[in-house]
């Protein structure tokens, strides 16, 4: 599929906006174009070099250090969030993450107007409020020729472990 990085980018930028026009979304990053090694070329909110180390995919603490350093597309009034990224060769879309992870929790957007959500994940955790929690996986698509293998297909989804 060829698209230009620029289309990329206004599309989901204004996906964006028109969410939280509906009053839907808590936070966002506006998505720009990141050169990267090789001619490549990433349409991405800008991770700011931010890499999960010793996370358990759908992890409580996978989700909270992803809501703590901002690494999203946007922030839903739920808790949940999206992360949306595209890398291309030239015009030619090359890789890419969709990916939405659930909040483990049950939040009101007000309580996420009045607190940090990790910090509410903490409270409901010691307060033993375990009928808050849960249980629901991150859904990913990815697609990753270059990284094609017997075990791992070009496109392919995660779900949980």
């Amino acid at each position: 599929m060829q698209i230009r990085d620029l289309q990329l980018v206004e599309a989901i930028n204004g996906l964006i906006l028109k969410w939280q026009l509906r009053g839907l979304v808590h936070d966002s990053r506006n998505h720009g174009v990141f050169r990267k090694s090789g001619g490549l070329k990433e349409v991405s909110w800008g991770n700011d070099g931010f890499i999960l180390k010793d996370e358990a995919f759908s992890s409580i603490s996978e989700y909270c250090n992803l809501v703590e350093n901002r690494q999203y597309s946007m922030l839903r009034n739920d808790g949940s969030l999206f992360q949306i990224s595209y890398t291309l060769e030239r015009q030619t879309i090359v890789k890419h993450r969709l990916c939405w992870y659930p909040c483990p929790v049950s939040v009101d957007s007000s309580d996420l107007d009045l607190n940090n959500i990790t910090d509410i994940i903490l409270d409901k955790m010691s307060s033993g409020d375990l009928d808050s929690f849960r249980s629901r996986s991150p859904l990913r698509f990815d697609y990753a020729p270059q990284q094609a293998s017997e075990d791992h297909p070009t496109v392919h989804m995660h779900l949980s472990e």
